[in-house]
């Protein structure tokens, strides 16, 4: 959705395997297992990802950790159930 590279290079200081996809990227219906999933920040409406919205409430069905960052966090308060708006500023 817009990730930063200073946080992917801040993630790769750990003994971790990085997989950078899109934010429309169908991650939960492949075979592959995760450890765990960010959901980086961005810009726009986090309402209107709702393919986005849809992979991580799959991922949330399989108790697979998740966190995220400024969008990331709403899009993951959005599929466990929360409501979003805008703020006037």
């Amino acid at each position: 959705m817009g990730v930063k590279n200073n946080i992917i290079r801040s993630l790769l200081e750990f003994d971790t395997t990085v997989i950078r996809v899109p934010g429309d990227y169908p991650f939960m219906d492949e075979a592959s297992e995760y450890d765990g999933i960010f959901l980086s920040n961005g810009p726009g409406d986090p309402a209107l990802y709702s393919d986005t919205i849809s992979q991580v409430k799959k991922a949330l069905r399989k108790n697979i950790p998740l966190f995220g960052i400024c969008l990331g966090n709403q899009l993951l308060a959005l599929a466990a159930g929360a409501k979003t708006y805008k703020l006037p500023y």
